[in-house]
């Protein structure tokens, strides 16, 4: 039995991703695609330069989407996670 893509979505399977160092024009595009990746959630996103800011202050395109207004830069030394 196949699935749909409404059951896919509907049950769950979303990949989690996390973009690490994601401060450059290429990681804006990553995030953008991976924003309206219907099968992935978003779940962090590092850099130094940019941590306690949401992804949505960084990248004003992105204004709109909830989730970008929502998630906020992580540092990313690791020595600071074991």
């Amino acid at each position: 039995m196949e699935k749909t893509v409404e059951a896919v979505v509907l049950s769950g399977n979303e990949t989690r991703v996390a973009v690490i160092g994601a401060s450059g024009y290429i990681d804006e595009e990553l995030v953008r695609r991976l924003l309206a990746h219907p099968h992935v959630d978003l779940v962090a996103a590092t850099s130094r330069q940019f941590a306690g800011k949401t992804v949505a202050e960084i990248f004003p395109r992105f204004s709109h989407n909830e989730k970008a207004k929502a998630l906020k830069f992580a540092e990313s030394d690791p020595t600071k996670y074991g």
